[in-house]
């Protein structure tokens, strides 16, 4: 018997979520925050709502309805300090009148300004009851590519997401307090609850890191929580939003978060291991290093390519190629990158005129670290080779294709140190143009800032994949572009 099959038994048996054949079904919808924040989730977003109604088409069930709204701002109607324009209130009374939907899955990073009378206005919205249709929930799916690819990091004194609106001093109460009653649940991970909101939060299946136990005021080692939330929305829609061998991902890599956590709930678990591999192949798909290059408009265009990894993995894992473990992933798709761009490099070599040749130079950098967490002494090397272009080379953009890392953090989480980068081409007017590959890592937005600002861009997906179309973040370079010592 099946993992939702036996959910489902289990609720018939216990009494717990069940409709009769004489209730209507909960309608389900998911509300997607498009701010540049959310980053990869949006496109990721899109993709599995399309392969998740695939499948509910096939099993002749109703589809899940996607709306989507920029930022989470939050006024009473009529605001005037949250124009109706950006007042998350009217996306969501829409959702829950012109289309219908009972329960609205709002994936969103919290971001804007909410008022007390909008959240208020939001907690009576709620509450309305309308015949002949099912209880109005609101689970919020609290998530944004930052604070997914600091994971666990989270947890550590210095805390590095920066802004948080569930963190004790940003009022997680309000959000809370929102959808207590019954009235939804607030899903994020590495993130502890207010006590009293407890029952409002969804808890992993189990958890032994100490950082996070300490934080809940938990003694144990090791811990197992009540999934009765999963099990409950399971029954409201027949969905499955916690999988049988679901964990939070302690570091993020694309291998860790598609295959390990899951985004949009789907039905059956059965079909998990071949959903998530489409998503991942889906979601790395992207133009080449030659068809980047031509949208580039240069004079002169500088081509570094940055792959930064620990010497001990490259020897173990590129021995293994069927490993799953997700470092062994990310060394291996690292090994894929470069035999790319040698491919890419030979190529034009072989066929590009003195002219064209003339137009480009390249660089290739190998960031050989004894460990993840320790940098290389020294200067930036993704900074200092792009500073060598600009001063050697007189080349006016550079195009950097990286795996992002340089040491001093974790696989899947960019380390390049931007003030320095921001420093080696502000003042020569040189443009930055960034494809960091889907399988290695994705773009922070403070890098994407920068290279914006340079009158360059960041790459994103494919060329005519309207998924990965949403608005960029404004141009900003970091706050301390001063010359380093």
């Amino acid at each position: 018997m099946n993992a939702s099959r036996l959910i489902a038994l289990i609720l018939i048996l216990t009494g717990v979520g069940v409709l009769s054949a004489q209730e209507t079904t909960p309608t389900f919808g998911v509300l997607l925050d498009t701010s540049p924040e959310m980053g990869f989730l949006i496109p990721q977003t899109r993709k599995e709502v399309r392969l998740v109604n695939e499948e509910l088409r096939t099993l002749g069930r109703p589809e899940i309805k996607l709306r989507e709204f920029k930022g989470a701002s939050l006024g009473r109607e009529s605001s005037l300090s949250v124009p109706g324009t950006k007042n998350a209130l009217y996306a969501i009374r829409a959702f829950f009148t012109e289309d219908k939907v009972d329960t609205i899955y709002w994936i969103t990073s919290l971001g804007g300004m909410q008022s007390v009378g909008g959240l208020f206005a939001l907690e009576n919205e709620l509450k309305v009851e309308e015949e002949s249709r099912p209880s109005r929930h609101l689970i919020i799916r609290n998530i944004w590519q930052e604070q997914l690819m600091v994971a666990s990091g989270a947890m550590s004194r210095n805390n590095e997401i920066g802004f948080d609106p569930l963190a004790a001093d940003e009022r997680p109460q309000s959000w809370f307090r929102l959808v207590s009653d019954g009235r939804g649940i607030i899903m994020r991970s590495w993130q502890q609850p207010p006590v009293a909101f407890r029952d409002q939060y969804a808890f992993p299946r189990e958890s032994y890191h100490g950082g996070w136990l300490r934080k809940g005021g938990y003694p144990q080692k090791r811990i197992s929580f009540d999934i009765s939330w999963a099990t409950n929305l399971h029954g409201r829609h027949q969905l499955i939003f916690l999988g049988e061998k679901e964990k939070w991902a302690h570091t993020y890599t694309a291998q860790d978060w598609v295959f390990s956590e899951t985004l949009i709930p789907y039905p059956d678990e059965n079909t998990n291991q071949s959903r998530d591999e489409a998503i991942f192949e889906a979601m790395s798909a992207r133009d080449s290093i030659e068809e980047d290059l031509a949208k580039i408009e240069a004079q002169k265009l500088g081509v570094l390519f940055s792959y930064g990894y620990v010497e001990q993995d490259l020897v173990r894992y590129s021995r293994d190629p069927e490993t799953r473990h997700s470092t062994g992933r990310f060394i291996l798709y690292t090994i894929d990158l470069v035999r790319e761009a040698r491919e890419h490099q030979k190529h034009f070599g072989e066929t590009a005129t003195d002219d064209e040749k003339a137009k480009r130079a390249y660089r290739n950098q190998h960031v050989k670290l004894m460990q993840q967490h320790r940098r290389l002494e020294g200067p930036d090397p993704v900074a200092k080779a792009v500073a060598e272009l600009v001063r050697n080379e007189k080349v006016d953009a550079v195009y950097l294709f990286t795996n992002g890392f340089t040491g001093g953090g974790r696989y899947g989480a960019p380390t390049i140190d931007e003030n320095l980068l921001a420093f080696a081409i502000r003042e020569a007017g040189v443009k930055l143009y960034v494809r960091m590959p889907f399988s290695t890592g994705s773009t922070p937005v403070s890098l994407e800032q920068l290279a914006i600002a340079s009158g360059g861009e960041v790459f994103r997906g494919k060329m005519g994949d309207d998924d990965w179309s949403f608005n960029c973040p404004k141009a900003d370079w970091p706050g301390d572009v001063v010359e380093p010592e």
